[in-house]
């Protein structure tokens, strides 16, 4: 059922996306050949491109080619745009993955804590700190980590990016645009966490295994955050979308030559193709985020795998 329900999402996706770039105002034809084309050479364009068969053929020939793998060439360079897209999404799978890793790393600890000290000044700090996080957006925080670790410490560069081969040089690129774009998400993450937690401080279970000798703490590490997990891991998967969607903010703060970067410039330049892979490839990526997320419910929690 999952797999089936995946495949309709992933059909039904490439079907919208290819209709809604279909009415976007503008033409490719006067984009790609400018102002001064007459309309005898922008009809030949259209013609050329494949522009002018009906909207059905050129879904099919478009969703064949995705099947192959093939994502067309661009209407304006005249490149393959699948290997500009693999090149691009590597970084920002990349950068996703490092943002996230960051978020888990700051939130559960932190919203634990607010959890069990929620009456102390310990769990009020980290509740409050965490809720003026969550109002502060990605890019207005790239642009302080800017100004004070690269203008004024001189610590790590204010943009660009360095392959992973390069070792240090790479880190030095990665760690500021995935602390920018991992910070909000780990404010609203540490939200998540502290009510999971205290949800489940509250079940009979905890206090069971507390009446058998456990100190609250090992209850709760031992019993308590397994079950906090499912709620938690729903949040996770949202973020991730959303990371995904961040992402494009931050690749241009830092001028990093992502999937986020490609998209903006082939928006702005009106090539079809481009923007069709790059949405295409970013909606898929969010279904199958989705779809792994359905399937570790069915490891974390019996219930669901004995309904399976």
């Amino acid at each position: 059922m999952l797999v089936g329900r995946f495949l309709a999402t992933v059909l039904v996706s490439t079907i919208v996306v290819f209709l809604l770039l279909r009415v976007m105002p503008g033409d490719p034809a006067a984009v790609a050949l400018g102002i001064q084309a007459t309309p005898e050479q922008l009809e030949a364009w259209r013609e050329t491109n494949g522009l002018n068969t009906p909207l059905s053929a050129q879904y099919l020939e478009w969703v064949g080619g995705l099947l192959r793998g093939d994502f067309g060439t661009s209407f304006l360079s005249r490149q393959n745009i699948t290997a500009t897209v693999t090149d691009r999404l590597q970084v920002t799978l990349i950068l996703v993955v490092a943002a996230m890793l960051i978020a888990l790393i700051v939130a559960i600890p932190l919203g634990t804590i607010a959890a069990v000290r929620q009456r102390r000044l310990s769990g009020v700090l980290v509740s409050g700190v965490s809720q003026v996080g969550v109002a502060v957006p990605n890019f207005l925080v790239g642009a302080l980590l800017i100004a004070l670790f690269s203008i004024r410490l001189g610590w790590f560069p204010s943009g660009g990016w360095a392959a992973p081969s390069e070792g240090a040089e790479f880190l030095r690129h990665l760690i500021l645009p995935a602390v920018a774009l991992g910070s909000v998400q780990a404010s609203i993450l540490t939200r998540y966490v502290r009510s999971a937690v205290l949800e489940i401080m509250r079940e009979d279970f905890l206090r069971t295994a507390r009446s058998k000798g456990l100190t609250a703490a090992r209850a709760l590490v031992r019993h308590g955050l397994r079950n906090a997990g499912i709620p938690i891991l729903t949040v996770v998967g949202v973020q991730l979308a959303g990371l995904l969607v961040g992402a494009v903010v931050i690749e241009r703060v830092f001028s990093i030559p992502g999937l986020g970067s490609y998209l903006v410039d082939s928006v702005g330049n009106r090539d079809l193709l481009a923007v069709q892979a790059v949405v295409v490839v970013l909606v898929i990526a969010i279904v199958l985020i989705n779809f792994v997320i359905d399937l570790a419910f069915t490891l974390l929690d019996p219930r669901i795998r004995r309904a399976a």
